[in-house]
């Protein structure tokens, strides 16, 4: 095995090493922040309202049935909870979302920017 690349963590950025983290504040090992479900989608062709307080039980029974819930896509709300959870702490999270269930490495590399946050 190739002793340069057991040492190093595998970013949307290309290669680290584990002393580049050191610093850091938080490592989340297993996390889905960009994915989209939406092949599972069981409901009505046009099911795409909103999900508010007044469907909120009814799609807590049944997830597949909006397509709202099916897709964590949205760049700005992404980077504004990260925001908000993490501040300007420093972190490392493992997406661990799957190509499936659209796992997209350029959006990942923008949240990546706008967070600071390494993926």
């Amino acid at each position: 095995m190739d002793q340069s690349r057991s040492t190093c963590i595998m970013t949307v950025h290309g290669e680290r090493h584990p002393e580049d983290f050191k610093n850091h504040s938080f490592i989340l090992p297993h996390e889905h922040l960009i994915q989209n479900l939406s092949r599972y989608f069981v409901g009505e062709a046009n099911a795409i309202e909103q999900i508010e307080l007044k469907n909120y039980s009814k799609i807590k029974e049944s997830p597949y049935i909006n397509l709202s819930n099916l897709a964590l896509n949205d760049l700005e709300e992404i980077c504004t909870e990260l925001k908000l959870a993490f501040g300007s702490s420093k972190g490392l999270i493992v997406e661990s979302t799957n190509l499936e269930s659209g796992r997209d490495i350029s959006k990942l590399q923008q949240v990546c920017l706008e967070t600071k946050i390494y993926f």
